[in-house]
C-alpha cells in the first residue's frame, strides 16, 4: 500500500512540477510553487522519519500516514486548481483545519512509534498531549 501512495504522490508532484515549469497551463488561486514546495516537505519528512525508524528496528509507520498526508495535500490543491480558496471563504479554514488535524494524526502515530521502539514507558495522554504539541509547532 505504501509503494501504491508513493505512486501516487509522485504522479501529484510531476502535475505540479508540469504546471510550474508551464508545460500543462492549469490555473490556480495561488502559485505552483508553494504546491510543489509544500508536497516536498510533506513526503521528505515523512519518508526521513519512516526510515529512521526502520534503521532502529521498528516496523516503520503505517501506510495511512501517507495516505493522510495525501489527502491533506489534495484538499490543498483542490482548493488552489478548483478555485475553491477564492470562491468560498469558509474553504480555507477548513483546508487549514483538515491539515492541521492530519498533522496532528501523523505526529501522533511518529510520537507513538518512537516510544514503541524504545523502552521508555511513555501513557497514551502524555504522547497524546506531546503530539499536540508538536504538531502546532509544526503547523506555524
Amino acid at each position: 500500500m505504501r509503494a501504491f501512495l508513493r505512486v501516487l504522490f509522485l504522479i501529484l508532484f510531476l502535475f505540479e512540477l508540469a504546471n510550474q515549469r508551464g508545460i500543462l497551463q492549469v490555473g490556480l488561486d495561488y502559485t505552483w510553487i508553494g504546491l510543489t514546495f509544500t508536497l516536498g516537505i510533506v513526503v521528505v519528512v515523512i519518508e526521513c522519519i519512516h526510515a529512521l525508524l526502520k534503521r532502529t528496528g521498528h516496523p516503520g509507520l503505517h501506510w495511512s500516514v501517507w495516505a493522510l498526508a495525501l489527502l491533506s495535500i489534495s484538499i490543498d490543491v483542490l482548493g488552489d486548481v478548483g478555485h475553491l480558496y477564492s470562491a468560498y471563504a469558509w474553504y480555507d479554514r477548513f483546508a487549514h483545519a483538515s491539515g492541521a488535524a492530519v498533522a496532528f494524526i501523523i505526529t501522533w502515530n511518529i510520537v507513538r512509534s518512537l516510544f514503541q521502539s524504545t523502552t521508555l514507558a511513555v501513557s497514551t495522554k502524555l504522547s497524546f498531549i506531546l503530539s499536540y504539541a508538536l504538531a502546532l509547532t509544526a503547523g506555524n
